[in-house]
């Protein structure tokens, strides 16, 4: 009888082996895949700048002399537009890349969210006014400081403001909320929340709000430049580094883009 139990003990575990290696080796394809579409894409998104930048040039040197230097000058603004445009593609996906393989290097030390938010609100005034949003900020008197990389968190910061005032229809409201987080069964310290809250119409794609890392491969996948996608898997990337959490949430007051920080790294 013991050498029946043991057989089917044994059967057992190696059932839940098996099914542990199909979870991964689907993992792995879908990895795989992921993985090819994102060539695929950045390929021909990095295809389209350097084309410009080729043409323009041929254009200019063979009309050298032969046309007039308002031409000229335009050509050389459109090789200067296109280049910047690469130049941009390629240092997100250096970023990217960096934080996904552990080798982007984090400068940690104190310093207050209040005056990276101060920076952001004077960097987006105009854009502010354009669309007469009024820009909310709410810190808890709680939330003095943390410790972390003030210049990738104010990437951070500033990557969900402008989401929300590109969003937000004119005459909104957007609130940036800074205060502390709940205690939860995986946080040992005190951990501090920041929160960027809208008033878009449109709600965001299920597949964001139920299963967010599955979204964010499939926006990274797409990476084309100004895609906000991309600009989210970075965000989400950097908190991570900092052993927090982004996310977000809907309801009837709007879309918030959420992240915790621990107060002490």
């Amino acid at each position: 009888m013991n050498k029946i139990k043991e057989l089917e003990q044994e059967i057992e575990h190696l059932k839940i082996l098996k099914s542990e290696l199909t979870h991964a080796l689907e993992a792995s394809n879908a990895a795989s895949n992921a993985k090819s579409e994102f060539i695929a894409n950045i390929s021909h998104d990095l295809r389209t700048p350097l084309h410009a930048i080729l043409s323009f040039s041929r254009f200019g040197i063979n009309k050298t002399g032969r046309i007039e230097k308002d031409k000229i000058i335009k050509y050389f603004s459109r090789i200067e537009e296109s280049g910047k445009k690469l130049q941009v593609m390629l240092d997100r996906l250096v970023d990217l890349s960096k934080l996904e393989s552990g080798r982007m290097v984090f400068q940690m030390y104190t310093c207050r969210l209040s005056t990276v938010i101060q920076s952001l609100e004077k960097e987006t005034k105009s854009r502010l006014d354009e669309k007469k949003i009024t820009l909310q900020i709410e810190i808890s008197d709680k939330v003095n400081s943390v410790n972390c990389d003030q210049y990738k968190i104010a990437y951070v910061m500033n990557a969900l403001l402008n989401n929300a005032i590109e969003n937000s229809p004119p005459e909104s409201k957007v609130i940036i909320r800074v205060e502390e987080a709940q205690k939860t069964m995986t946080s040992s310290g005190a951990m501090l929340q920041v929160c960027f809250q809208d008033h878009r119409i449109d709600p965001f794609p299920n597949e964001l709000i139920s299963n967010f890392e599955s979204y964010l491969q499939t926006e990274k996948a797409k990476f084309c430049h100004g895609d906000f996608g991309v600009d989210l898997a970075i965000c989400n990337e950097i908190i991570k580094q900092h052993k927090g959490r982004l996310w977000v949430e809907h309801d009837s007051d709007g879309s918030s883009f959420c992240f915790t920080l621990p107060v002490d790294q």
